[in-house]
């Protein structure tokens, strides 16, 4: 894909100091699946980043630092962030969000009745210790925040934003004529369904 924010610097300037800017460094790498490059990529954020950071004091991880790992459509609110901050909490911790389809309008009818089982949250002890954002994604957890925030899946400005979510995600499984079909999508949406 193109790297957008990097094409797109300039309109985050106002954010710069709170943004690590990192290329994925793929060299070597073959990916069987979508899903082997998604995990790939998620262990990347800190398999690769964090030794970047360590070596500017300004940024090193330390000790009890929060980490959440979940996607962008995946949002914690506030207060739970405030808790994680502040209060001692297991090395794995599911964070339940409801989920909601196309808007905020749609609450998630489907499995679980509008609840979503990410994203997740862990801290820092070390480079070799800190549990890495597959793992922690993946491996259940018996410690959970139910209510934790808001996930909202294809929550994007047009059909065609849709369309090239659905061709270029991990489920490709999805990338068939009858999904991508705009007037398929459109009903759906309208009809806040799946």
């Amino acid at each position: 894909k193109p790297l957008y924010v990097q094409e797109n610097w300039d309109r985050f300037a106002a954010y710069r100091n709170k943004i690590v800017l990192y290329t994925l460094n793929e060299t070597g790498q073959t990916f069987p699946d979508a899903w082997s490059r998604e995990s790939f990529s998620r262990n990347a954020m800190f398999e690769q980043v964090f030794p970047s950071l360590a070596e500017d004091e300004r940024t090193a991880p330390n000790s009890g630092d929060v980490i959440i790992v979940g996607d962008a459509d995946e949002i914690v609110r506030p207060s739970v962030l405030t808790i994680l901050r502040n209060c001692a909490f297991p090395a794995r911790l599911r964070l339940h969000t409801k989920i909601y389809y196309y808007s905020f309008q749609w609450l998630s009818q489907g499995r679980g009745h509008g609840d979503w089982d990410h994203p997740d949250a862990t801290f820092y002890t070390n480079y070799e210790t800190t549990i890495r954002p597959q793992s922690l994604r993946d491996d259940p957890t018996g410690e959970e925040i139910w209510n934790a925030g808001w996930h909202c899946s294809f929550c994007l400005p047009n059909l065609a934003d849709i369309v090239k979510k659905i061709t270029s995600f991990s489920h490709t499984e999805m990338n068939r004529p009858e999904i991508i079909d705009p007037r398929n999508i459109l009903r759906r949406v309208r009809m806040g369904l799946d």
